[in-house]
């Protein structure tokens, strides 16, 4: 008798770790339990006032996720801090795309589909 589940499997590795990526962040948000960074040298992204606007509109979410953000000058953004799991991240693009999709498409109502938008803003795209 002939297994139908037996054959080859393709896991794309990049994916799969993403995917924990996601897994363990959403589940460190639900216990309240993310471990931050604090940046020895803060990050400044430069982004018109509008962005930066739209940004803080969602400061709150971004601290609950481990985002530390301030406003530095007029024109510009400083992060302070940043979940440990993403340290080795392009911290600066993952903002940039944050942004212009809550510009673009907006914020969900419901505080799971917020998270999952900014989560997968942040692990998805690298």
């Amino acid at each position: 008798c002939k297994d139908e589940h037996e054959g080859y499997y393709v896991i794309d590795q990049h994916a799969a770790h993403e995917r924990i990526l996601f897994e363990k962040m959403k589940n460190n948000i639900s216990k309240q339990n993310v471990t931050k960074q604090i940046l020895l040298i803060p990050i400044n992204i430069n982004m018109d006032q509008i962005k930066i606007k739209t940004l803080f509109e969602y400061n709150d979410l971004l601290k609950k996720i481990g985002l530390e953000i301030e406003k530095f000058g007029e024109n510009s953004i400083l992060i302070r801090e940043v979940p440990s799991l993403l340290i080795n991240y392009d911290i600066k693009q993952i903002i940039i795309d944050l942004c212009d999709d809550l510009m673009e498409i907006g914020m969900p109502k419901s505080l799971d589909e917020k998270i999952n938008l900014i989560l997968g803003n942040i692990i998805l795209p690298i």
